[in-house]
C-alpha cells in the first residue's frame, strides 16, 4: 500500500473486506397464484393422464406440494376453484383415504368368499382372483410382523380368519352358488337405481323380486345367516318396509319426487292447478290420481 504510513496500513489490514457488489440478495421468488398452479397442472395432466403429481415432482417440486395440500385440506380454495379442479379429473382422495376404501373393498370381497365357501381362508395363488389371494397374504404378513392395525385384525378376527396359509377352499353348495347369482344380480340393480328396494312384481326380473321378499321374510324369523346379512347390510338392504319413510319405501321415494316435479310447476306457474293433459314427468297424471284418492277417503 504505497503512499500509507505503516499505522495507516495496519488500521486498513484490520478492517473487513467488503465486496464491490456489496451484500449477497435475498432472491425474491414470486408467490405463485392459484391460476398459474391451475395452469401448471393441466399441463401436468395433458402430459401424464392425471393429476396424481408425485410430492416431490422433480420437474416442478411446488406443484407436487401445492396437490398435496389440495388434498390435506391445507390449501383452502373457493367453491369455484374447487369446481375447476374437480372438471380436471382431479381426485381429492388422500393417500390414506385410498387405502381405507382399498382394504375395505377387499375385505368386502373376503366376506364373499367366506360365504360361498365356508370359511375365509383364500388359498395362496388362488386363480379365481390373484388380488383377493394377495391381499389376504400381505394381511397375514402385516400381522405377524406387528403392523396391521388393530381394528383390522379384530374385523378380520370376527370372521374368523386364518391367519395361516389354507390348502384350498372348501366346497360349495348349488344353494349357495344360487343365492350368490342372485346377490349378483342385486347389486346390479343398485348399481342401476341407487337402491335395493326391487319391486316384488318387478317385469324386468321376477325372480329377484320374489327372492327380496323371501329375504324380507327370512329375516323377520330370524332365518338368515349373519354372513349373508353383513353382505346385504353392506348394500344398503332395506330389511323393513315403512311406507312413510322414502329411503324405506319405493312407492314413498316415487310419491317424494312426483311432489318435487309439482313444486318445480308451482315455482314456474305460480299455481298448482295441474291439467291431466300436462304430461311432463307423467305430472297431469300423477296429481289426478292424488285427487281421486282423496276424494275416495273423504
Amino acid at each position: 500500500m504505497p503512499g500509507l504510513t505503516k499505522e495507516e496500513k495496519q488500521t486498513r489490514l484490520s478492517q473487513p473486506v467488503i465486496s464491490a457488489t456489496g451484500p449477497p440478495k435475498k432472491v425474491n421468488r414470486k408467490k405463485r397464484t392459484f391460476d398459474e398452479f391451475f395452469q401448471a397442472l393441466v399441463e401436468y395432466k395433458t402430459k401424464h393422464g392425471d393429476c396424481n403429481v408425485p410430492l416431490r415432482y422433480k420437474d416442478d417440486s411446488a406443484l407436487g406440494f401445492f396437490v398435496s395440500n389440495l388434498r390435506r385440506g391445507a390449501k383452502p380454495v373457493t367453491e369455484e376453484q374447487r369446481h375447476r379442479i374437480t372438471n380436471i379429473g382431479f381426485d381429492w382422495e388422500t393417500l390414506n383415504e385410498k387405502q381405507e376404501r382399498q382394504w375395505q373393498e377387499n375385505f368386502a370381497k373376503l366376506k364373499v368368499y367366506k360365504l360361498k365357501y365356508g370359511d375365509s381362508h383364500v388359498p395362496q395363488g388362488w386363480k379365481d382372483d390373484p388380488s383377493l389371494a394377495n391381499w389376504v397374504g400381505c394381511q397375514r404378513k402385516k400381522q405377524g410382523k406387528g403392523k396391521l392395525l388393530k381394528h383390522r385384525e379384530a374385523r378380520l378376527n370376527f370372521i374368523n380368519f386364518r391367519w395361516s396359509q389354507s390348502k384350498g377352499p372348501r366346497k360349495t353348495t348349488s344353494y349357495d352358488l344360487k343365492w350368490m347369482e342372485k346377490y349378483t344380480e342385486l347389486l346390479e340393480f343398485k348399481k342401476a337405481t341407487g337402491h335395493t328396494m326391487v319391486p316384488v312384481f318387478w317385469k324386468k326380473n321376477k325372480s329377484l323380486g320374489q327372492w327380496v321378499g323371501r329375504l324380507r321374510t327370512h329375516y323377520a324369523q330370524n332365518n338368515i345367516s349373519q354372513d349373508r346379512v353383513d353382505l346385504l347390510d353392506d348394500i344398503g338392504f332395506v330389511w323393513r318396509i315403512n311406507s312413510a319413510d322414502a329411503s324405506n319405501s319405493l312407492s314413498q321415494r316415487k310419491w317424494d319426487k312426483m311432489f318435487c316435479h309439482l313444486e318445480t310447476f308451482k315455482r314456474t306457474y305460480g299455481h298448482v292447478e295441474v291439467h291431466t293433459s300436462y304430461q311432463l314427468n307423467g305430472l297431469g297424471t300423477w296429481l289426478a290420481v292424488q285427487r281421486h284418492d282423496r276424494g275416495r277417503v273423504e
